[in-house]
């Protein structure tokens, strides 16, 4: 049924547009049709008719799995897709990143379009960023005028240098980054895991969470976690006039990392926390949150991928 419905839609995109090459291109990745009259084609390709902005199928390839992404994106009134160059980027404020991957468009999208971390707090602030991916949230905090400096975590190798290469396109703001190819986590170690046949954004290190996606269980990595302890006592060592804010964005180890952090009474230290959580529930994460003085909002927020997920939103009000 799939290959006769892009059949269908590859006949419906040449008669359409009049090129085999665009129309094989939107029928092969599902282009969505109740979104179709917002592209045209001209001399070879898709043109955002709301724009003007014409791209080669190269340069939007990226996105060639959710089309939706690249139009809200590339028709957004803050967030511009420069491709007048050989590089294709995205920018918003002062924050400009690469587009060559589905990664970095799909995070743009939750922080310059969704406004995912768009946090308004009128004191300094040091950020500890747990889950640093492609580096795009420890921008997004640099950009910010009242954060200080950007405490970044990254266990994943090629990950990790996607975000350098990200850091390096914006020397304005990512000399507040110091950014460490390390995870956070319970406890200081050494783990060897199964490689991760997903986008960065969903590689983990927990191993209920690798249970639950697609690994290569013949071939493994290794890759080194610090102890969160370790990491927020020392921030808080260099940085004794500012407060704290604490991303956790790392796919299952937020829950170890709250227990810990909780038992040690690091917990209630901290003045902002936002957390992704992921398969288990925000019920434990907001239990220990209250128990250290916390005011939390939770909002799920449900993936094809992962139905049991959401952010939560927690802060200090004294």
């Amino acid at each position: 049924m799939k290959k006769l419905i892009k059949a269908i839609n590859l006949f419906y995109f040449f008669l359409k547009f009049k090129s085999y090459r665009i129309a094989h291109f939107l029928a092969k990745d599902s282009f969505p049709l109740e979104r179709v009259q917002e592209i045209s084609v001209k001399e070879g390709k898709i043109v955002i008719n709301k724009t003007g902005q014409a791209f080669a199928i190269e340069q939007i390839a990226p996105c060639r799995f959710s089309f939706d992404l690249l139009l809200d994106i590339a028709q957004h009134d803050k967030v511009k897709i420069d491709n007048t160059g050989k590089e294709v980027y995205i920018t918003w404020e002062q924050v400009k990143i690469r587009a060559n991957s589905f990664e970095n468009y799909y995070v743009a999208s939750e922080l310059f379009i969704e406004g995912l971390y768009s946090l308004h707090y009128n004191k300094n602030l040091v950020v500890c960023d747990v889950g640093m991916n492609v580096g795009v949230a420890s921008l997004y905090f640099a950009n910010m005028g009242n954060v200080q400096k950007v405490y970044s975590f990254e266990p994943f190798k090629e990950t990790y240098d996607a975000a350098v290469d990200n850091f390096k396109l914006n020397p304005a703001i990512s000399h507040k980054i110091v950014p460490y190819n390390l995870g956070a986590g319970g406890s200081t170690s050494e783990l060897v895991i199964p490689i991760s046949n997903v986008d960065s954004a969903t590689k983990s290190t927990t191993d209920f969470f690798l249970e639950r996606i697609d690994t290569d269980t013949a071939h493994t990595i290794t890759v080194q976690i610090r102890d969160i302890r370790e990491v927020v006592q020392e921030i808080f060592s260099k940085h004794p006039a500012e407060e704290l804010f604490l991303k956790l964005d790392c796919e299952g180890a937020e829950y170890e990392i709250l227990e810990k952090l909780h038992e040690s009474g690091l917990l209630a230290k901290i003045k902002v926390i936002i957390i992704e959580w992921h398969f288990k529930g925000y019920q434990s994460l907001e239990k220990l949150l209250s128990a250290n003085g916390f005011s939390s909002v939770v909002f799920p927020r449900p993936t094809k991928a992962i139905s049991d997920m959401g952010m939560i939103y927690a802060f200090k009000m004294q």
